[in-house]
């Protein structure tokens, strides 16, 4: 019989008290492929960290995720959000100012404020095609957070002249040229390190 991914409900119905023995094999099964569905969409991504060569969906993200969490500022797929430490939710977070600077995740999806179910990455793979140009000979370049306070990015270079929390960095090029420097990428991985970069 296939593995089923099911609904909670469904699930807590089949894991009713056993005092008869009627939960199967089977059923278990498909409890363990419930509940790893949603982060683990990959074969292999329980033990290893994301790969970029088998993900190709933009605006996706792969790896360590909170799930259910509020967000108190609406927000973009990509924004960088820090935990407020009072209330548990979610606000942009911004590179120029420490109170804002906390608990770091990623927003997996455009949120309005005060919205609950969101899910956040704390750790993982992003596809963003949007950031094709910005990575354009960019591989293994640092991925820092933006002063603006709006939860954006930055590519660190030569020439800047602040300091930045290092949040990641550009990974591959394009799937299937994992090996061309030169090609752009829609690829980078969040990592938030918290420790500050002076150009």
């Amino acid at each position: 019989m296939a593995d089923t991914i099911r609904s909670l409900t469904n699930l807590l119905s089949l894991l009713a008290n056993n005092v008869t023995g009627e939960i199967s094999e089977q059923d278990l099964r498909d409890v363990l492929v419930s509940v790893m569905a949603e982060d683990n969409k990959v074969a292999g991504d329980f033990w290893n960290t994301p790969q970029a060569v088998y993900h190709y969906t933009d605006k996706t993200a792969y790896g360590n995720t909170l799930h259910s969490q509020f967000i108190y500022e609406a927000c973009s797929f990509g924004n960088v959000l820090h935990m407020d430490q009072s209330t548990g939710g979610w606000y942009l977070a911004d590179g120029g100012d420490s109170a804002l600077q906390g608990f770091l995740g990623l927003a997996m999806d455009s949120y309005t404020a005060n919205k609950s179910q969101a899910d956040i990455l704390i750790e993982g793979l992003v596809c963003n095609s949007n950031f094709s140009t910005t990575f354009s000979r960019e591989i293994g370049s640092p991925i820092c957070l933006d002063q603006t306070g709006d939860g954006s990015i930055v590519i660190i270079s030569v020439t800047s002249i602040a300091s930045y929390i290092r949040i990641g960095a550009v990974v591959i090029s394009t799937p299937m040229s994992i090996t061309s420097a030169d090609s752009t990428s829609t690829f980078w991985y969040f990592r938030p390190e918290w420790t500050v970069i002076s150009a």
